[in-house]
């Protein structure tokens, strides 16, 4: 069976009236904090399974007039909006940025709100487009936001051997991998 091209993972979100006590709570059930936290004023748990992502009280009701939403997160909005509209599906809100990522916003048939929300760095990583520039040792190679501690270029050892080609299937493999293993473990 075919997906839909909605993105690497969905995070129920959720207004709480105490950020603190509510994570502190997934936490005990044993969901670990999968980004965000209490000082951010967000935060997003997982066990595994399911991301639920907590917001102060009041926000996703003004932001989005529901109480719960559905955040699609890391997918190609580009892809997410044609596949949506080759299937007539009204959105409510589209915003495209030339690199794919973006938002867009529809409202199913029952009233629920589903999101759909990417940045830069979830779809480079989360996706089987990653694209490997011809140096590979130049800021555009890791080109996701510096306040995750990640730096300008990735200094490639000498003696390591790096493929003529590196626009095969096994490097794209290996190097989605890297990334994605490096998310996991800031996360």
């Amino acid at each position: 069976m075919a997906h839909p091209p909605f993105g690497h993972h969905l995070e129920i979100c959720m207004s709480v009236p105490d950020m603190q006590q509510t994570v502190d709570y997934y936490l005990s059930l044993g969901f670990e904090i999968y980004s965000g936290g209490v000082d951010k004023g967000w935060c997003t748990v997982t066990d595994g399974l399911i991301h639920l992502a907590f917001f102060p009280q009041g926000f996703i009701e003004k932001e989005f007039g529901v109480k719960v939403l559905l955040n699609y997160r890391g997918g190609n909005i580009a892809k997410i909006i044609k596949y949506l509209e080759e299937r007539k599906v009204k959105l409510d809100k589209k915003k495209l940025n030339t690199d794919g990522t973006g938002d867009a916003l529809l409202t199913d048939l029952n009233g629920v709100k589903l999101y759909f929300d990417t940045v830069d760095y979830e779809e480079r990583v989360h996706t089987d487009e990653i694209i490997i520039p011809k140096s590979i040792n130049t800021p555009e190679t890791i080109d996701i936001p510096r306040d995750l501690g990640v730096p300008e270029s990735v200094e490639i050892p000498s003696d390591l051997p790096v493929p003529k080609d590196l626009n095969t299937p096994e490097t794209l493999k290996v190097a989605k991998n890297a990334l994605y293993q490096e998310d996991l473990e800031m996360h």
